[in-house]
Parts: C-alpha cells; structure tokens; sequence
C-alpha cells in the first residue's frame, strides 16, 4: 500500500512540475542530472520517451540470439523481426509526433497516411462499444482490479505512447468527429495486432527472472512452421533484399541514437498469433493470449484494465475549436516577401478597426501598419521563412482554444494516475504542448517568405554511408528560390553539375572508391531576399564479411591450425593455471580496399569472451590483451600464428578453471552495426586436475667469492620460470622453509668456479635435508647470479642410487628462470635434449653438448608457445628447455628463453 501512496505522490510532483507549480533550485552540492537519451524534443522542450524499454528490448534480442547453431539464431531472428512487422506502424507515428507539432505538414499527411493503410478491417461500431467501457474505467465507474500488481511487460509498445499517438490523431481531425472515431479505431487495431511483440516481450522478460527457455520454445515453433526454416539461404537473400543488402541479425537500441527500428523480415506471410496452431487471437474483448505459456490467471483483468485505460484516455480527449479564419481574405499583394517587407491584404469584413483581432503568418503574429474593413498592411516577421499562409486571429476563441487544453491536460493527469499498474514503475510522463490554431492555406493566403528553402538529399540521407562502387543518386526541392544549382565541392566522387531545375532526382553515377572517401555535394539558391546552401556527403566503405577462423586456447604451448583442425587445442590443459584464448579472425576484405591500415586490413577489431563452466554459471572476459583493446583482422591468406596481434587475445580468470568449460567468442567492431562487422563462434575445452610440488627454498651465501645471498623475491622471480613452463597448476608449487638452513653459507670446498664446488654443495643439501623429516619435497638451492661461476645449476636425476643419497635436490642461479625450470625437471629424472645444427636452425643461435643425453626427447618446439604471464609469444621451432642451445627470437638471443615443447610437457605431467 506505502508502495501505490508513494507512486501517487511521485505522479501528482511531476504533473505539478510540468504545468510549472514547482520548480526545482539545485543547491551547491547537487550533481548534474543525467543525461536524457533517445527522446525526442517537441518545439516548447517537452521530451517524449523512446515509445518502447530499451533494456526489455535487448533482452527480448538477447534471449533470440542465444541459439547456439548460426542458422538456426538467424531463422529465430526473422521470426522475431517478422512479429515486430506488425508494431512498425505504430512506431512510425510516434516519430512522427515533433515534427508534427512543430507544424511541418507533410508529417501530417505521412501520419493520416499510415492511419489510412492500416484502416482495413476496422470495425467502427465494435470499436465504439469498447470505447464506452473504456471511458467508464477511465472516469473510474468501473473498479480497478485487485491484487495481482504489475505482470511484467505485458505491452511492448508503452502504453504512454499510444496516448500520445491517440491524442495526435484526435487533434489533426479536429472538429470531424467521424475522422477522429475513425482515426482512434485504427490505432486500436493496429495495437491489437501486437499480439506477438507482446508475448515475446513478456517471455524474454520472465525467462529472464527465472531463468527458463520458454522465449526460445515459442520461437522455435514458429520456426519450424516457417516455410524457409530448411531454406536459410533463400531466407537470407529475401531479408538482403528487404534491408537494401543488410542481412544480419537485428541490433538492440543503441543509446541515444535516436528512433530504432528492427530490419525488415522478407517472409510472404508474417507471424501471426503466438500458440502452437499458429492462430491469431480470440478477437476484441476475447483473451489476446490464448497460447501464451507461462501468464498468471491474475494479471488478464489487469492487462485488460490496462487496455481500456489507455483507450479511455484517448477518448478524454477534445478536439480544440478554431481561433483563426481565412474566409474573409480575398488576395495579398505578393506572394514573396522578404522579413520585415510589407504584405497587403485585401477582402471584406475585416472590420474598421483592429480590436481583438491579429494577423498571422502560421502561428506568428505580425505587426500591423494600417487596418480597414477592406485592407490590412502588416509587416512580414522576422522570426518565419519558407511557404506559409496569411490568417486572421480570433484571440477571444484562441483563449477559449486554451480553456479546452486544459480540459485534456487534466484528462492526461488522470491517464497518469492510472498508469502505475500498466507500467509498473514508470518514468515521469510528459504531455503534448499547446499549439496555437493555424489558418487553412488557399491559393490566394499563401506567401514565400524570407530566403529559400532547400531539401537536400544524397541515397535518402544528408550525411550517409555508400557501399564503394554504388551509385549516388541526388534528391532535392527547392522553394521560394530564382535560380538554384548542385556541384560536386571536392575532387571525390562523381562529378555533377546541376542548375535550374527547382525539383528533382538524378543518378549522378558510381562512387567508385579504393579507401574510406567522402564525397561532398552543395545546392545553393538564391532569391532577392538572399542565397542560401546546404551540403550532404556520401562516405564510400566496404562491407567486410568479419569472421573467426578458429579458437585457440593455450598455456605454454598447443597444436593448432585453423586449414587443419583435427588436433586443434589436443595439448592437455591443466586446471587453474594462468591460460591464454587466441581468437583468429579475418577481414573478409579481399578487393584491395583501405581503411586507413593497408589493403584488405579491417582496423578497430574487439570482442569478448563467454565461459560456461560445467555447473552452468557464466563468465564474461570483456579484457582484451592487444594494445589499445583491439586489433587489425588480416585477410585469411595473411593471418599468421607467429604474430601475436593476429588474433585478439584475453586471459582466463584462474579461478573455477576445471573440468569442461565451454568458450564463445563474439568479435566485432565499434559501433557494433551488424553488416558483416560481426561474428560468433565457440569451443569446448577440457582442463585436468595435476600434481604439485613440495619445494624447500634454500639460500646460498657465497662467502667463498664474496657474493650475498639471494633474497625470497629473487627465489620467486626463478620460481616463476618454473611456473609458466611446468604442467602445474599457479598455485601447485607449495613452498617451505627448513627453520635452521633458511639461509646458508658456502664452504671451503664449495667454490662456485668450479664444477667440484657445485658437486659438494649438491651434496651438502643432501646432508641437511637429512635433519628433516622427508615428506616428498624437493630442495632447491638459489645461488648469486654471477658470471664467474662455472656452471648456471646442477641437479640430481631423481633416481635414488644409495641409502645416504636420497633427496631430489638442485642448484641455480638467482634470476634465471629457464635454468631453474631445467633443474627442477632433472630432479623428477627428466635428461637432456641433444644439439642440434645451430647453422641449419633460424630458431637456433648455438649449442653446447651436455651430457646424460636422452636422443627420445625433442629437441626443438613443435609448435607455437605462449608466455602468458609476460604476454610474449615463442616462435615454433626454437630450443627446447632440455636441451644446452640458445633461441633466437626476432633476432634476440637468450639462454633462458629454451622453451617447452608438447612432448616435454607430457613427460613431466606424467611424473608428477
């Protein structure tokens, strides 16, 4: 109950800050409101809300595209875009609303033209008897239903709205009240066509809070009805033809870029009716709903309420009485007048003197110089231009026009009182603005005033994007103007010249284009009250068809080809343990064109990820890797592996990586327009449960040559060589301390230059680990890093040969990572690699020749590899861990660059 009194207050504020009663004085500390975003503005500031909710929207969208097969989500799109055919009328007429009260009179007549196609069928008399009901729930003779409460978004036009359309139509027919009955008749038909809109909408909505498929059921018994649903092709080619070539899917409402529409659907016969028959509804005062799965018995009254409602609001509403007549107005003296010119208007019945009478031009007043029964000389306005006609004002009736205006506003508040139960939680809800009488234009009222006017258009638009290699067509009307002529400003595009002719088309030619070009185009004309211009410009670019070559998900290394997917991602993956996806993706440009980073190049490249883990929850990986959170797709035959920024890169957060995790990538590019600029595809990979190991971290002092004792960073920037090499997981390498040898000393007989020193200080580990109880670790002895040393590490084989010599141990220097990882794979009897020719290897700078060598192990990567903690990649085909040889890399050498290789990785997984 608090929840309905609160409402209530919150609609009486905002109809009392509307009409101007209250006003709001931001104090000192108050933030900026914010910013308002796909509404239209009406001449006095009045904004009208988008007539539908974005985000249901995009959900109701969302809910469609989550298909998994590609086919299959576009048939699913075109059953939705084909129901969504039927709302386009009414979404049609609500754009139409600004420019129709800021008096542009072909809005008008596209309005009464929508009303009029969409007229078929209407029953007058059934609408009248509903309208009768609706006015007694308007005036509140009927009662409200109980309980229940808002069912969701039973309506996917708003039904606001549809007041604001209704309103419009009632006050274009003014005082023909068969055209109002008429009017308001059809757009109760057209609204009670929106039978699947409303479902889906009220599907998406509820799937969405209960995490059910039933949006998708519903979809998929159309679909399977549908005539196409095996022939995608053909389908795709009928929505091309529809959308003038676009045959993507349907893009949810973009903020603040103004009226959305969905594209056309191309199908013969649209989807009517929601149930498994396929039908359409029970009829008027019938249930709308009769299939719908999943609509509580409770929310039918208030879903009917709601009905009446808005159509009672409609018929609350009056036409206005005319203020302003022509009829006694029999010529003017010009019909072109420049402001602030004089116009004389000759007729009878005028009266001697002005009284309470004015003369306008539209809606504006002009100044009179001399008035008489039979002439009145006025001053042309400065504040109008273009063609208007000559009226004289009644300001008595114009008042009383007033008075009835605010009887519909007052109408409106109780529209607004009701509404909380069709909208829920809605937002403030503005109103239509007075607008003044207009005189009726007849051929002797009529007057060109002020400077021409100028409609410019290049392919339907003043600032449009062209398809290199179409043909731009020129459209233009000018009025009021002498002379008039189009050139081409510029030397891009098709040259024109065009002069004389005040109206007309022209195909100028193709805009032939290797690169994003603009084309410019100026109309200028002129008259004696001055020139005027206005420009449009056609941007040449190329549909690229954006799609993804494969999926690669790697640690230090995997098998992947995108010509050759059999073993794509068959390097087993350990579980948590820091892994990398490479999202391959080309251009689909292939004819040379330039997007200002080379031919066939698509620049500005993104995306993200979708984890689906074995319990069902989802992960969003929105972080992309590359420089600057994009890259440049290749064409197909230019992608290469070997480039890291030839695929778009991300990280999978470690946590939760186990078992078989499902991975969709979505790539596109900003603004995400459909068009071939996006694509979808996905992978299933398998992450394994590994062992760990128990590492006691021992310090060296070399007092012997004088070098001090790693620290524990330095422990950890080695361990870390181990880490992103070794099959075990980020937190698998479990570290101890022995609490009396945390740090220790080197000997007299453990001199460091030379091998016999690195021999007994390996065996000094052994004599001490023997203090300590033995539960499977392996002591590892951190040395300074100096290059006076004889050797970088030294350690045991794994291989327990005597009773006195039994812990697996190892030296290294600090801060070499690869010589650590190399070690530590010793001490789980894992030999060396054999050389291999430095001179016939490009991956190879040299070798030494070790010894222990087992001739099984590879000697060079197989394959690509990924350092993921430093984001670098390792070329295939450079010296593996094992081995005694230097990589080169990009012309780098580095001894501690030897990397894993597959058949490496496997040996070690498979002794721990």
């Amino acid at each position: 109950m608090k929840k309905i009194f609160d409402f209530i207050k919150k609609i009486i504020r905002a109809i009392l800050r509307f009409l101007g009663f209250i006003k709001d004085k931001p104090g000192p500390g108050k933030p900026k409101p914010p910013k308002e975003r796909g509404f239209r503005e009406l001449p006095d500031g009045t904004k009208l809300p988008a007539p539908y909710d974005g985000e249901e929207v995009k959900r109701l969208i969302q809910s469609v595209h989550a298909a998994k097969d590609k086919d299959e989500r576009f048939v699913y799109d075109t059953v939705l875009v084909s129901a969504l055919e039927s709302i386009r009328p009414l979404m049609d007429l609500y754009d139409l609303i600004p420019r129709i009260w800021a008096g542009d009179s072909a809005a008008e007549s596209e309005f009464n033209r929508i009303l009029s196609e969409n007229s078929n069928g209407v029953d007058i008399q059934a609408y009248e008897q509903r309208a009768q009901r609706s006015m007694e729930v308007m005036r509140g003779e009927i009662p409200r239903p109980g309980g229940g409460g808002p069912c969701g978004p039973l309506f996917f036009m708003k039904p606001d709205a549809l007041f604001a359309i209704q309103q419009t139509a009632t006050l274009l027919a003014g005082d023909n009240e068969k055209q109002q009955i008429h009017n308001l008749a059809t757009i109760d038909k057209i609204s009670n066509n929106s039978l699947c809109p409303n479902v889906f909408n009220y599907l998406a909505h509820q799937d969405r809070v209960s995490g059910g498929q039933r949006l998708q059921e519903r979809i998929s018994i159309h679909a399977k009805k549908s005539e196409y649903f095996s022939r995608v092709d053909e389908l795709r080619g009928k929505r091309g033809e529809a959308n003038n070539g676009y045959d993507g899917l349907t893009q949810p409402p973009a903020d603040g870029e103004g009226p959305w529409r969905p594209p056309r659907s191309g199908m013969e016969r649209p989807a009517h009716g929601c149930g498994p028959d396929d039908g359409p509804d029970d009829g008027p005062g019938g249930d709308p709903f009769p299939d719908a799965p999943g609509f509580p018995e409770d929310c039918k009254p208030i879903r009917d309420y709601c009905r009446d409602f808005v159509r009672g609001a409609g018929r609350g509403v009056n036409p206005l009485p005319d203020s302003v007549s022509t009829s006694d107005i029999d010529s003017i003296s010009a019909a072109q007048a420049c402001n602030g010119g004089t116009i004389t208007i000759k007729g009878s019945g005028f009266g001697s003197s002005q009284g309470n009478k004015e003369v306008v031009f539209g809606t504006t007043a002009a100044r009179v110089i001399s008035w008489s029964d039979t002439e009145i000389v006025v001053r042309v306005p400065g504040r109008i231009s273009g063609r208007v006609c000559i009226g004289i004002r009644d300001k008595e009736a114009e008042q009383r026009r007033k008075e009835v205006h605010e009887g519909n506003r007052r109408a409106f508040e109780e529209f607004s009182e009701g509404a909380e139960l069709c909208l829920g939680q809605p937002d403030d809800i503005g109103t239509l603005p007075y607008r003044p009488d207009t005189p009726d234009c007849r051929d002797i009222n009529v007057v060109d005033v002020g400077v021409p006017s100028i409609y410019f258009r290049v392919n339907g638009g003043q600032n449009v994007t062209v398809e290199a290699g179409n043909d731009l067509v020129l459209n233009w009307a000018v009025s009021n103007a002498d002379s008039m002529n189009i050139t081409r400003v510029g030397n891009d595009g098709p040259d024109v010249n065009i002069t004389g002719d005040m109206v007309g088309s022209q195909n100028i030619g193709a805009f032939n284009a290797s690169s994003e070009i603009t084309a410019t185009y100026k109309i200028e004309a002129s008259n004696a009250c001055g020139t005027v211009s206005q420009t449009v410009t056609a941007k040449a670019v190329r549909t690229p068809n954006l799609s993804i070559l494969g999926i690669e998900v790697t640690q230090p290394i995997q098998r992947f080809n995108w010509n050759n997917p059999g073993q794509n991602n068959s390097v087993r993956l350990v579980s948590e343990k820091r892994t990398m996806v490479r999202v391959y993706v080309e251009s689909g440009v292939n004819d040379g064109f330039d997007f200002g980073e080379g031919p066939n190049i698509l620049p500005d490249v993104t995306g993200h990820l979708t984890l689906t883990y074995p319990d069902g929850n989802t992960v969003t990986v929105n972080d992309v890797l590359n420089p600057g959170d994009d890259m440049d797709a290749q064409p197909a035959s230019n992608v290469d592996r070997e480039t890291l920024d030839h695929s778009l890169n991300f990280e999978l957060p470690v946590n939760n990586l186990d078992g078989n995790i499902q991975i969709e990538a979505e790539v596109y590019t900003e603004p995400r327009d459909g068009g071939g600029r996006w694509d979808t595809a996905s992978t299933s990979v398998n992450f394994q449960q590994n062992g760990s190991m128990r590492l006691v971290a021992v310090l060296v002092n070399d007092t012997v040559n004088n070098n001090n004792a790693p620290t524990m960073a330095d422990y950890a920037t080695s361990l870390q060589g181990a880490r992103t090499r070794l099959p075990v997981r980020e937190q698998g390498f479990q570290i101890f301390r022995a609490p009396n040898h945390r740090t220790i000393n080197t000997q007299g007989d453990e001199d460091l230059t030379n091998g016999d020193g690195w021999s007994n200080l390996l065996d000094r580990l052994d004599d001490i680990a023997d203090d300590y109880e033995d539960n499977g670790e392996i002591w590892t002895g951190l040395v300074p890093n100096s290059g006076a040393y004889a050797w970088n590490g030294l350690a045991t084989d794994g291989v327990v040969q005597f009773w006195f010599d039994n812990h697996p141990r190892m030296l290294s220097r600090s801060r070499q990572g690869a010589t650590f990882a190399h070690e530590l794979a010793h001490t789980v009897s894992i030999d060396h690699a054999s050389s291999v020719n430095a001179g016939s290897n490009a991956g190879v700078s040299s070798c030494g020749n070790p010894d222990g060598v087992d001739n099984s192990l590879v000697s060079l990567t197989e394959d690509v590899g990924m350092d993921v903690a430093a984001y670098r990649l390792m070329p295939q085909s450079i010296p593996t861990l094992m081995t005694y040889c230097t990589p080169s890399i990009n012309g780098t050498t580095s001894y501690q660059d030897r990397w894993m290789s597959i058949d490496l990785w496997n040996r070690f997984w498979n002794q721990i």
